[in-house]
């Protein structure tokens, strides 16, 4: 449907009214057709009442338009539209305390609605906003229950279902669960209204970037960019643009990605400045790896420029953190290829420090906790549902006593009921084999993922050992006279050599990635050994890892000959062990 402009202003507030139900005419007659799209028509008086008619919010008239929808004797047309009304009246208000105290007043409201999709889709909008809100918990239950409810109506019941699956997508992505994100992101673009799923085709791209399925990540770029074109929509086109140059950059094909980034910026600067920003990292990058550094130093230049132009230090935390995070990334891997290695540790070490507050914010042990709470829900509701079921088949039982009309008929009865329970626990059998099947992708899912945390966590290591040798190379060759190291010399590469040793800190974060990926480890190896020490728990597991002497050396602060001993003493004391030679 075309939307033309409306000036409202120098006519009356009845005018107003009457002018709306000339336009809403064809949504009541059509939606009266089993050929129409009902969820349309919802979405259009949504789209009517928050942006199409009014400039400036008119409560009144609003009201007026949900009344005069009422008077057609559509249920739900009519709770829809109020309930728009009210939504969008409420988020004029700024401040977030009231705001939050406003949708629960509205909560309340639709409670005594008939319409089950407008209870779902406000718990659903409240959800998103107390998790916008930094309110991790509640917020996602409320999502999650919300969801639940839509499913058992139908999808493609709900207005904006397409909507509230892309906005699951995304949280599912930012909690680094890929695959269910990419399953929430197929049901919002087969949900999405008009074929403009362009999020939601973005978000499933981002998730195969994730997972390092490059092609797969290319199509789905490729498509968005060709549904924004068709829609003509020159933001999604960019950011896809955008996405699609990284992917490419990170398959080495910088010549075909490099321009593609630029794009981004050059279109984004001004509308998506966060999104323009980190495209610039990007693209300062993918120059450090092709080894030109004064580039790469334009282009970090350029993205501050871009992040503090808008001012969005003083905004969104969770972007904040998100910047910086490849912010100082980048600038570590410039003066690393500058032959910097003692700034470029420095900026890496600020870079981790950002990355473990954006990775705080989206805890998947959170989104596990809220998940089993709404299983526990649900089973909680089909054991109802059991009971009730089979309260209703003992009234019938007593029932039948009472009116009892020939033996025929009770046997009759009583085949039908002993099919229908057949089936019901066939049914309940089924569901149970579903439950254990999601479980069990749950859990491997859960240890896909520590596993990837523990190889970071060991590949930093590793790299800070890296950098911390070439620092120390470059302290010994710059001591070119031949006579002994300076104390001071000594005592900077003693402090580096510091630097690595896991601290009491850094071994309870190991411990924990460690027993994700090998439950019960620890406390089978103090049942079975109960006489080994710390010392020696720590090199049995580092030993299990694989890690090299060198770097196993480094890490518990000892040298290879006493790391190398302390394994030989530990193969001779338990042999049963096991343990490799190096």
């Amino acid at each position: 449907m075309l939307y033309y402009p409306v000036n409202f202003a120098p006519v009356s507030q009845f005018y107003k009214v009457f002018y709306l139900c000339f336009f809403l005419c064809p949504f009541w007659t059509n939606a009266q057709s089993p050929l129409f799209n009902r969820v349309a028509s919802i979405e259009a008086i949504n789209d009517l009442l928050e942006k199409k008619v009014f400039p400036v919010f008119d409560s009144a008239a609003t009201i007026s338009l949900a009344d005069s929808i009422a008077k057609q004797g559509d249920d739900e047309l009519t709770e829809y539209s109020r309930y728009f009304s009210m939504y969008h009246q409420a988020f004029r208000i700024t401040d977030k305390k009231l705001l939050r105290e406003r949708l629960i007043n509205i909560g309340s409201l639709v409670a005594g609605y008939k319409t089950p999709g407008v209870k779902a889709l406000h718990k659903f909008r409240v959800g998103d906003f107390l998790f916008s809100d930094r309110q991790y918990t509640a917020g996602l239950n409320l999502m999650l229950e919300a969801k639940g409810e839509m499913a058992a109506i139908g999808y493609e019941k709900i207005p904006f279902s397409g909507h509230v699956l892309n906005g699951l997508a995304t949280h599912y992505f930012n909690f680094s669960n890929y695959r269910q994100c990419i399953q929430y992101a197929t049901l919002a673009q087969q949900y999405s209204p008009n074929n403009q799923g362009f999020s939601s085709l973005n978000t499933w791209g981002l998730a195969y970037q994730k997972l390092e399925i490059y092609d797969s990540a290319i199509q789905k770029f490729k498509e968005t960019i060709t549904l924004a074109k068709a829609q003509n929509v020159t933001v999604w086109v960019s950011i896809a643009s955008g996405n699609l140059g990284r992917t490419l950059c990170l398959q080495g094909n910088f010549a075909e990605g490099i321009p593609l980034l630029y794009t981004d910026v050059l279109t984004s600067q001004d509308t998506e400045s966060i999104n323009a920003a980190i495209s610039a990292l990007y693209i300062a990058d993918a120059f450090t790896q092709l080894h030109r550094t004064d580039s790469a130093r334009q282009y970090v230049q350029l993205a501050n420029s871009i992040f503090c132009k808008y001012n969005p230090w003083n905004g969104e935390y969770f972007f904040r953190s998100k910047f910086c995070h490849y912010y100082y990334s980048v600038l570590a891997g410039i003066f690393k290829e500058q032959g910097n290695f003692s700034t470029a540790l420095a900026y890496k070490d600020t870079a981790n420090r950002y990355e473990k507050i954006y990775n705080s914010q989206y805890d998947w042990q959170l989104l596990t906790t809220s998940e089993k709470k709404i299983q526990g829900m649900e089973y909680q509701q089909s054991l109802d549902l059991v009971e009730s079921q089979k309260k209703a088949e003992q009234l019938q039982k007593t029932l039948l006593v009472f009116v009892l009309i020939g033996l025929g008929i009770i046997a009759a009865l009583i085949i039908s009921r002993q099919t229908i329970k057949y089936k019901k626990e066939k049914q309940l059998a089924r569901e149970k084999e579903n439950v254990l099947l999601l479980q069990q992708q749950k859990a491997q899912q859960e240890l896909e993922t520590a596993k990837l945390q523990l190889d970071e966590f060991v590949n930093k290591i590793a790299e800070k050992n890296s950098l911390i040798e070439k620092i120390s190379l470059e302290l010994t060759n710059n001591n070119s006279t031949g006579t002994a190291i300076s104390p001071e010399i000594s005592q900077h590469l003693q402090n580096l050599q510091d630097s690595v040793i896991l601290t009491e800190d850094d071994w309870l974060a190991f411990k924990k990635l460690f027993e994700k990926v090998w439950p019960g480890f620890f406390i089978n190896l103090q049942d079975q050994y109960g006489d080994l020490t710390p010392a020696e728990q720590r090199l049995i597991a580092l030993n299990k890892l694989a890690i090299s002497s060198k770097e196993m050396a480094n890490m518990l602060g000892i040298s290879v000959d006493s790391l190398r001993k302390s394994r030989y003493r530990l193969r001779k004391k338990y042999p049963e062990m096991g343990l490799n030679g190096d």
